[in-house]
């Protein structure tokens, strides 16, 4: 009888002991499975939304102004490079622009001929000539 119950007690400690660890097993895949759901919940997901869609909201509204900014950055670098290369700059400098009758620069001797009236620019203003 003493063999018996002494059985009897080891496999109520053994079944004991697998429940036991039957039981924190459980609860470890409970606390996994809750973690996760909590990590995909519906209102952390609105809470993350709402915060990228105030971020959006702000870059948006200040996207006016900004590109506004940077044309007028660009626009300024531009007069400045057109001051420096254009053609008031040139001549400036000492230099003419010569033009035929039609307009169209004169770039080469070959495209006058004589006795055709030609118009020169200079920086204070323009006089005609003709071609001998």
């Amino acid at each position: 009888m003493r063999d018996a119950q002494q059985q009897l007690d080891l496999v109520r400690e053994t079944i004991g002991r697998h429940l036991h660890h039957k039981i924190e097993h459980c609860r470890r895949a409970l606390a996994h499975m809750t973690a996760t759901l909590q990590a995909r919940s519906p209102n952390r997901e609105i809470a993350l939304r709402r915060n990228r869609f105030t971020d959006l909201n702000r870059r948006f509204a200040e996207l006016p102004s900004r590109v506004i900014e940077n044309a007028s950055h660009r626009f300024r670098r531009v007069e400045g490079l057109l001051r420096v290369l254009g053609p008031e700059a040139t001549l400036k400098r000492g230099y003419s622009i010569t033009l035929d009758e039609n307009g169209k620069v004169i770039r080469t001797k070959q495209s006058v001929r004589p006795k055709s009236k030609i118009r020169t620019r200079v920086s204070d203003g323009e006089f005609e000539s003709e071609v001998l």
